[in-house]
């Protein structure tokens, strides 16, 4: 009940309604809301970057970035700053990772594959299918699969592997889809 209504300014709902949406195999031990303040102001001054760019683009093409199911026909959120805003709005996604790593992350960020996290180069953990970055789902189970934890097959996690799991849930802009 202390997670009611921390992270609604980024990620547009409670973390209490996400952890909800978690299915029950996985059971949640512990959250912790951790907030880096410089890397919320480089994340919203991003967000109002992002908008100003999309704001340039024609209503047609904004139009067509924008899932349709989200815009009735003769919608009040059919014009360019609305959509615009529902096009840079944040969305919610998952980070799988071990224990190992987290006090990195929270300390740095996420960083790249070879470049410095403190004193230390970061190296590739899980392949670079679609290109060398920091990889992350809206689906948890799919984020924790990238955990490391392969050996017991796609979607299949033994027991005693999930207290080395973790899950950090990210708010991340996504832009115009391709």
């Amino acid at each position: 009940d202390t997670i009611d209504t921390s992270g609604e300014e980024l990620l547009g709902c409670s973390i209490k309604k996400i952890c909800a949406k978690i299915p029950e195999e996985f059971r949640i031990l512990h959250v912790e809301y951790v907030l880096r303040q410089d890397l919320a102001s480089r994340f919203l001054k991003r967000q109002g970057e992002l908008i100003e760019e999309v704001r340039e683009m024609s209503y047609q093409r904004l139009r067509e970035c924008v899932d349709p199911s989200l815009i009735p026909y003769r919608s009040s959120l059919d014009n360019k700053e609305d959509l615009a805003r529902e096009i840079c709005k944040p969305r919610v996604s998952f980070h799988g990772t071990l224990i190992h790593n987290v006090r990195s992350i929270v300390r740095w960020g996420f960083v790249k594959p070879g470049e410095q996290a403190g004193t230390r180069t970061v190296h590739m953990q899980c392949g670079a299918s679609f290109g060398v970055g920091i990889y992350s789902s809206p689906e948890p189970e799919y984020a924790l699969w990238y955990s490391e934890i392969r050996d017991s097959g796609f979607g299949k996690i033994a027991p005693g592997q999930l207290p080395g799991l973790r899950l950090i849930v990210c708010a991340v802009l996504m832009g115009r889809a391709l």
